[in-house]
């Protein structure tokens, strides 16, 4: 079964290997935590890869609490000034690893205040928090939650392959341009109606998966350390 999980191999035959990016790692790392929650892989691939995309797209990387902990142990990119991306950006193993190495009162594979979760609930609908104390405030609604609605699964059965992820704003109508008044009221009803049919799911739900992305992506960067120690690698 083919899930697109791995990037293309580097030669052929024996010799053959796979090139991870940072921003793989990451995705792997998602996928493998929404998997270990007992979701099957292939919904778990395509949740996770549509996670990553969306908060790359939205804060250029996924949030993984490290900006949090360089201000905590004030650590600077600036001491490792090495670990850039072609575009100027920090990369974000590099800052993990950074951390992980001058900060000795650290501790790796531990939750932190701040950190990202999505929940899943009826297999179906998907919300994404935060563990701390600010609430979330709908721009339709109002509603104020401790979670925000972020995307729907559709065709997800057991043993299927045909799993769709539906972000939330891509259900609403185009407000189009030149922006009318009328269509930013339909869109704004249209949010309200569908953030009611996810609460009500919520609300009506015996049980459903939380898994916290940020510390999932903190523990694939301290895995690959780790096994880079165990190979004696740098």
């Amino acid at each position: 079964m083919k899930t697109k999980l791995a990037p293309p191999s580097v030669n052929k035959g024996r010799g053959s290997a796979h090139i991870f990016t940072t921003e793989g790692l990451v995705q792997m790392a998602i996928v493998g935590a929404i998997y270990a929650a007992g979701v099957e892989l292939v919904p778990a691939a395509r949740l996770g890869n549509a996670i990553a995309e969306e908060f790359c797209a939205t804060y250029d990387y996924v949030p993984d609490g490290l900006d949090n902990l360089c201000r905590s142990y004030e650590v600077s990119m600036d001491d490792f000034p090495c670990a850039q991306n072609d575009d100027g950006s920090d990369d974000r193993f590099s800052l993990y690893t950074l951390i992980q190495s001058r900060c000795a009162e650290f501790e790796p594979y531990t939750a932190l205040k701040g950190d990202l979760f999505i929940e899943l609930i009826s297999r179906t609908f998907v919300f994404v928090g935060a563990y701390h104390d600010l609430p979330f405030t709908s721009p339709f609604s109002g509603r104020i939650s401790d979670v925000s609605t972020a995307c729907r699964l559709s065709g997800w059965e057991r043993g299927s392959q045909n799993v769709q992820v539906i972000p939330f704003s891509e259900e609403l109508p185009s407000v189009g341009r030149p922006m009318t008044e009328e269509a930013v009221a339909a869109r704004k009803d249209a949010g309200t109606a569908l953030e009611d049919i996810y609460f009500e799911a919520r609300r009506r739900a015996v049980s459903g998966i939380r898994v916290n992305i940020s510390l999932a992506v903190r523990n694939g960067f301290a895995n690959v350390i780790e096994h880079r120690r165990g190979r004696g690698a740098s």
